[in-house]
């Protein structure tokens, strides 16, 4: 089992959400730049996650070969199901979709392709398949 070159990687929704939350819990100046709606769905990813249970099982059940729950951060956890499966795994920080409210934005804070934070609490899955039904 596990991650096979060739297979795609997939998540199951937006990233970027809890650690933002995270970052206006304790910096509230931040939300200035939010509208208030995405701020406060921000802060509730962060407090009150919702883990993508039935969304593993109904992967699992259409054929995914490997998963696994992005919660340190997605290039931490490809590289956990990289590690564990025996391939690489190249991510095109272009097509991940981001939170709403969420900015792309490199190490050193300027806009770019980076995402903002380095660690993410979400709860969604990074899932693989080539043959998924």
């Amino acid at each position: 089992g596990g991650a096979a070159a060739g297979e795609a990687v997939c998540l199951t929704g937006p990233i970027g959400g809890a650690s933002a939350g995270l970052a206006l819990l304790e910096q509230s100046e931040l939300a200035s730049g939010i509208a208030p709606a995405p701020a406060e769905a921000l802060r509730a990813r962060q407090l009150a996650p919702e883990p993508r249970l039935d969304a593993g099982a109904a992967l699992a059940a259409a054929g995914a070969s490997a998963m696994i729950d992005v919660s340190d951060g997605l290039g931490a956890d490809a590289e956990h199901l990289a590690a564990a499966s025996g391939v690489g795994i190249e991510i095109e920080l272009d097509r991940v979709q981001l939170a709403p409210g969420v900015e792309r934005r490199d190490r050193d804070g300027s806009a770019g392709r980076g995402c903002r934070s380095q660690q993410d609490e979400d709860g969604e899955r990074d899932f693989h398949g080539s043959s998924m039904r």
